[in-house]
């Protein structure tokens, strides 16, 4: 069974998990609040969002961790969803819980990780901060690890919907393996989808 972790397991994070889930991918979700994780564990917590109450009711392959290095070794491809709330003026969208979780992602050495954020971002954060805090060089032959961009345009009190019939699904990516899985995961959710493949900077600005 293919491993999937998922660093962020809010609303829309913990969506995504179910649906990965229910499709048949090892799903391991990671968050700050232990308390929160232990609910999703005993399965005790509820939310007005949904589907969401059902699908973690029936979940066999969804669990959920505080453990970051737990996570970066659960899985190859590593799905960020951490807020990146509107900061207004020049900083429209903040950064700062994004950059410092990926600072400390960096600090355990990840080896042939797939990251792909999630959550809204500005235009050159993946390439000129993004891949910094990461070290990664992406046109290195070299290279092992990988930060690309698959925003998930959904809504609160549709997210399930949104995530299962999605208008078009915008993947930002130097890596062809990367888009590879991405349209082998999603084409499992649904099976005619419309894709947008594009650099990072590209679809930051999309």
């Amino acid at each position: 069974m293919n491993n999937i972790t998922i660093i962020g397991i809010g609303r829309l994070g913990l969506g995504l998990g179910l649906i990965l889930e229910k499709i048949g991918y090892n799903v391991l979700g990671i968050d700050k609040n232990k308390d929160y994780v232990e609910q999703l564990n005993n399965k005790t917590f509820l939310t007005d969002e949904p589907k969401y109450n059902t699908l973690l009711k029936e979940s066999r392959n969804f669990k959920a961790s505080s453990d970051l290095k737990y996570g970066l070794d659960h899985a190859q491809f590593i799905f960020i969803l951490v807020q990146t709330p509107n900061g207004g003026g020049n900083r429209f969208y903040d950064h700062n819980i994004l950059s410092n979780l990926l600072s400390n992602i960096s600090d355990f050495n990840p080896c042939n990780k797939h990251f792909i954020i999630c959550a809204t971002i500005m235009p050159k954060y993946i390439d000129e901060i993004g891949n910094f805090l990461l070290n990664i060089n992406p046109i290195s032959k070299d290279n092992n690890n990988t930060l690309s961009y698959n925003p998930e345009f959904v809504a609160q009190g549709d997210v399930i919907d949104g995530f299962m019939n999605p208008d078009l699904i915008l993947i930002g990516t130097h890596s062809k393996h990367v888009e590879e899985k991405l349209k082998e995961i999603y084409d499992k959710i649904r099976t005619k989808n419309t894709y947008c493949i594009m650099t990072p900077l590209e679809a930051e600005i999309t």
